[in-house]
């Protein structure tokens, strides 16, 4: 256990799209906690509707959590899980499909999914880059295949390998 004791706050919340609906959130953490020479803080959010337990996260951070801000911490926390739960859900139910294991080598299945998260990145860049892309609401489909004929149909040259650091920023 760290120095400090574990603190817990309760806070009642009322969501803002369901008004009728009310939970607790129960947070909990202890900071000055030690881990491979790191100093660490652990909290804990327990979410709970009709006096039962719903919902439950954990976070590990490098800064101290405290009375006024462990409600952030759990509000930052839910919203990156929800940014990566999305983006999986999205990729795996609606852009590539994948529905099964693509194959029995650990490592295959790696480099797969590395390269499915590489098209998923290049496909994102097109439609966000593209200006009108979304007014002709072109299908997946037919965006894929136009960032494969152009990149097919391009000539690369030498100065094209030489690596120089960018900024890519959407207006």
């Amino acid at each position: 256990m760290g120095e400090n004791e574990e603190e817990v706050i309760e806070i009642e919340y009322m969501y803002k799209r369901k008004p009728k609906v009310k939970a607790t959130h129960k947070m909990k953490w202890v900071n000055d906690l030690y881990y491979q020479g790191h100093k660490v803080a652990v909290m804990e959010l327990e979410i709970e509707k009709n006096q039962r337990k719903w919902k439950e996260f954990q976070w590990v951070t490098s800064m101290d959590v405290t009375n006024w801000t462990a409600g952030e911490f759990a509000e930052t926390g839910r919203k990156r899980w929800l940014i990566e739960n999305e983006g999986f859900n999205i990729q795996k139910n609606y852009r590539y499909m994948i529905t099964h294991a693509n194959s029995l080598d650990y490592n295959a299945m790696k480099n797969h999914y590395l390269l499915t998260q590489l098209a998923d990145v290049l496909v994102q860049l097109y439609e966000n880059g593209v200006k009108g892309i979304k007014l002709i609401k072109r299908t997946i489909e037919k965006i894929s295949e136009g960032l494969l004929d152009s990149i097919k149909n391009q000539q690369l040259k030498e100065e094209d390998f030489i690596y120089e650091r960018f900024q890519v920023r959407r207006e």
